[in-house]
């Protein structure tokens, strides 16, 4: 072998003019270039099945309608009548959408249907208010149910409750 030339990824690749040659000594493999090994089996399957951005999405905006309508509410409300009555049916619907939002992440099935409830459950509490609320929820529900139920957001879900 030339002395301007040095062993990289199992090939021989020259060395620029000006740079000397490695020392010790150099272990040539015979044949063409070889592919790198390919991870272990759980690694692969983490490498196919990430989260998808959707998800990611959806539950980011989850965890921060939940904790910005709980500091909201309690502002509103003021501590002493926060938990008082039936007030603390809002800081209820605000908990399951912070439980839903870090669910999601960690990947479990059933946080994906808690949010469809959870929106369902807004899209009947704003016929009560108005039509514009109305037809709010009901495009953030079938978004929500488009991006939590497609092929990718499925593969996910799966994965997740097989290997638990």
């Amino acid at each position: 072998m030339p002395e301007n030339f040095v062993l990289s990824f199992r090939r021989e690749v020259p060395l620029p003019k000006t740079a000397s040659p490695p020392r010790g000594r150099l272990r040539q493999i015979p044949g063409p270039l070889k592919a790198p090994a390919l991870p272990s089996q759980r690694g692969l399957q983490d490498c196919m099945n990430r989260r998808p951005i959707s998800v990611t999405i959806i539950a980011c905006l989850l965890l921060l309608v939940g904790v910005a309508g709980s500091v909201f509410h309690l502002r509103e409300l003021g501590l002493p009548q926060a938990f008082r009555g039936e007030n603390i049916w809002i800081f209820v619907v605000e908990f399951v959408a912070i439980v839903c939002g870090a669910f999601l992440l960690y990947g479990k099935n059933w946080a994906r249907w808690l949010a469809m409830v959870w929106i369902a459950f807004h899209v009947v509490v704003s016929f009560f208010d108005s039509g514009r609320k109305v037809a709010t929820h009901v495009v953030i529900l079938l978004l929500f149910a488009y991006f939590l139920f497609r092929a990718e957001a499925n593969a996910y879900f799966q994965r997740k409750t097989a290997g638990s």
